[in-house]
This record gives C-alpha cells, structure tokens and sequence, in this order.
C-alpha cells in the first residue's frame, strides 16, 4: 500500500498552540477532535506516521 506514496514516514510534531483555538486559552476538544481524525486519516494511507 506504500507504493506511490511521496514518503514513507512521516513525523507530525504538533505545539501545545494547536489543541486550543485561535485567541483562546486552555485546550477545544473540538480541535483535537479534528486534529486526531486528520492524524488517523495520515496513517491509513499505509505511511510510518511518528507523532511528536
């Protein structure tokens, strides 16, 4: 399944700054919602997937 693809691993180094939303403080669950079904959709396109 990694045929084709542009790189074979890949490492997502995520801020503390992207679990919250823009001009507010503390942490949107609505934010790391969407950032953790963009991350699972990273990883099923058969890629090594790191998080940091």
């Amino acid at each position: 399944m990694t045929e084709g693809l542009r790189y074979k691993r890949v490492l997502l180094k995520i801020s503390g700054a992207s679990f919250g939303s823009e001009g507010a403080g503390g942490i949107d669950l609505d934010e790391v919602e969407h950032l953790a079904r963009r991350i699972k959709s990273a990883s099923q396109t058969g890629a090594e997937l790191a998080v940091v």
